[in-house]
């Protein structure tokens, strides 16, 4: 390959034998030739930084390093060490590796989402307001409570008009800029134009000179597409444009000014072309880069190219092995890495340049062969204790002053430490758009809706005529309530519009039950709806008040008798809410529900006293047709359960209660991780 060009010229010029030939023998004097494989591509540029620490500046001044994949270019300027003074950088950075690119491509994204749904998909808006050009133009502050503002509004869509009246920014010309509605390609790049033109007298103004090179590179660009619009008007569409960007974007330079006799020299491969260097560094010398092998885009078949005398790949790879050689010959140390990785973009395989030195080796050459191997990262280790200590039972008595809830207690029957995370670190699930339905926010809708329509009938027996002026206003209740989350369009259509129905179709199910038990001759009144409860409970062993805390759904008498009732818009299971051995209450977390009905009970009877038995149960919405799922408790001996909570069950149940709170704020018993269950069906 080295002489296919040598050989070719020597076959289609006779006369070549007459004219006396030198032979150059620098190749084979003795050289030091490394041939080393790094995993990654940042695994090779970290160790060329490492063969460089020890460099001096007349080494330095000695040495070229050459980039086979040139996009590292940016990668290794942040990877040079601290010794590395002086740098000249012979080859040109693309355009497309500039940051100002990507902004670019996300102001023509938001323009053709604006022309053809009306509306920005919350994620793009969301990435253009990070992006560091538009914070300079807008600044920082407004940019971020305008995010704040789009996951508090939970908007997925985001109307031009809703963004230009709720983002408050001072510099409102640049705002229009960028959120204003697409009239044509001219408009669209003159737009572009002033953006541009404005980021560079901000840097111009702040005396940042390398950004304003790299922007200023890009105003030129929107002015030649400006000259070219202006002159062909059928240049009149967004892809048009964008394609036409790209290409310029693509194909532009940024050139480096640099003293090229001092410092270390950075360059590409063809750059490195009748240059002689003592120390040469050649990254990435795989298969597919070096050389590039079959990758060139081209219309023309191959075979066409081989008739008609074109240059294939095979004149490319010569290219690059003569260069190759090239930088060989007068080299003392060559330094050649590879990258050792499959991934899609290289196949981890070591060019053929380098399997060719290994296989002809000359007895001037020694070659060592190495593979680099990062250090093993330390064994992570999942903490699955925490000690308790004075802070956490200081945060634990605030918690129980406050009161703990059902849903704490049964964070805490699942997994200690999640309680330990959650409760006393504060760790919260980050706030998000939620662009479906999630089904804790369907479960809000339907105790909303519930809450709404019985309100009114507090105190009251409920009779037909009330459960069917209910039935009327199913939909416009649910809408309403979807609507304090939702834009109207974001109901109306895919998986929230299925979202919407299964919360029609669940409330309908569940009046239509009720208006059965009334017509059946059943007796329903309501007492309570979405009441909060608050009790102190005796805790002799520990120094703090304590108190229990939790938003009982629905208290009712059904014939007579007083109901505690939950909705849960889950499956429940009616054996969740057996009890056979009262210590499976605070042992077993699947009898959280158990728990959360005898605290919703106990904290109701305790503020309305009472001599009669209690009942409490839940209300699946995934099982209605199972109707009210009673708590029970088996007897000692036997199948038999009875549904009735008595001051006996009250008894049993504080002091597993009193039991399970003491666990949780002594200081000697740790929070231990606790691996979930698998059950078996």
């Amino acid at each position: 390959m080295l002489l296919f060009f040598l050989r070719k010229i020597k076959k289609e010029w006779k006369g070549i034998d007459a004219i006396e030939q030198s032979t150059h023998t620098n190749f084979e004097k003795e050289k030091n030739i490394h041939i080393t494989g790094v995993p990654k591509n940042i695994g090779q540029l970290k160790y060329v930084g490492q063969l460089l620490v020890n460099f001096t500046a007349e080494q330095l001044s000695k040495t070229a390093l050459v980039l086979a994949d040139e996009s590292l270019l940016l990668p290794i300027l942040s990877s040079l060490p601290k010794n590395v003074q002086h740098v000249n950088i012979t080859m040109g950075l693309s355009l497309s590796q500039v940051p100002y690119a990507t902004f670019i491509q996300q102001f023509f994204n938001l323009k053709k989402e604006l022309s053809t749904s009306k509306a920005y998909y919350y994620k793009d808006l969301i990435a253009l307001l990070q992006n560091p050009f538009v914070k300079l133009l807008l600044g920082k502050q407004p940019c971020e409570q305008f995010y704040n503002s789009i996951v508090k509004n939970n908007w997925v869509y985001v109307k031009s008009n809703v963004v230009i009246e709720n983002l408050q920014t001072t510099n409102n010309s640049s705002l229009k800029l960028i959120f204003s509605e697409y009239k044509n390609s001219t408009q669209l790049i003159l737009e572009l134009y002033q953006l541009t033109n404005h980021i560079c007298s901000i840097f111009e103004k702040n005396g940042d000179v390398q950004q304003l090179g790299y922007t200023h590179k890009f105003l030129i660009i929107t002015e030649e597409l400006l000259t070219l619009i202006t002159a062909h008007p059928s240049i009149n569409s967004i892809n048009t444009v964008l394609q036409l960007i790209n290409d310029k974007i693509k194909n532009g330079k940024i050139d480096f000014i640099g003293k090229p006799f001092q410092g270390l020299q950075i360059m590409g491969v063809l750059e490195s072309r009748c240059l002689d260097f003592e120390t040469v560094i050649i990254t990435s010398v795989n298969e597919g880069v070096l050389p590039a092998g079959k990758k060139g885009n081209s219309f023309i078949p191959h075979d066409l190219k081989l008739d008609l005398n074109l240059p294939t790949y095979k004149e490319k790879d010569a290219i690059y092995a003569y260069h190759f050689y090239r930088l060989l010959q007068r080299c003392t140390t060559a330094h050649l890495l590879y990258n050792t990785e499959i991934d899609e973009f290289n196949s981890g395989e070591k060019s053929r340049f380098l399997q060719q030195i290994e296989l002809e080796k000359h007895p001037n050459h020694h070659i060592i062969n190495s593979i680099v191997v990062t250090p093993n990262a330390k064994e992570y280790l999942p903490i699955t204790e925490i000690k308790k200590d004075e802070t956490i039972i200081t945060k634990l008595s605030q918690i129980a002053q406050k009161g703990f809830s059902p849903s704490a207690l049964g964070a805490y029957l699942r997994d200690p430490l999640s309680f330990y995370e959650h409760y006393i670190l504060g760790v919260q699930d980050t706030d998000e758009v939620e662009e479906e339905v999630a089904a804790n926010t369907l479960g809000t809708v339907i105790h909303n809706v519930l809450e709404t329509f019985y309100k009114p009938y507090i105190d009251k027996i409920l009779v037909a005529e009330d459960i069917v002026v209910m039935q009327k206003n199913i939909r416009a209740a649910v809408e309403k309530e979807f609507q304090i989350t939702y834009s109207t369009n974001q109901i109306k259509h895919g998986a929230n519009f299925i979202s919407l129905e299964v919360a029609v179709t669940y409330i309908s199910k569940f009046l239509k039950l009720e208006l059965a038990q009334i017509n059946a001759g059943n007796e329903i009144q309501i007492i309570a709806i979405e009441n909060n409860f608050t009790t102190q409970i005796e805790m002799p062993n520990l120094d703090f008040p304590v108190y229990i805390r939790g938003k009982v759904d629905r208290v009712d008498r059904y014939n007579g008798q007083l109901r505690i009732v939950d909705y849960k818009t889950g499956a429940v299971n009616t054996s969740d809410l057996k009890v056979r051995d009262w210590d499976s209450l605070i042992t077993d977390d699947k009898r959280s529900k158990a728990l959360q009905i005898l605290m919703y009970a106990y904290m109701y009877c305790n503020k309305h006293p009472t001599t009669n038995p209690v009942y409490g149960g839940i209300i699946s919405f995934k099982k209605l047709n199972d109707g009210f799922l009673s708590f029970a408790k088996y007897a000692e001996k036997g199948r038999t359960s009875d549904p009735a909570i008595t001051p006996e069950i009250f008894t049993s149940f504080l002091n597993q209660l009193q039991f399970l709170i003491t666990e949780i704020c002594d200081i000697t018993i740790p929070f231990l991780k606790k691996e979930p269950k698998t059950y078996f069906k």
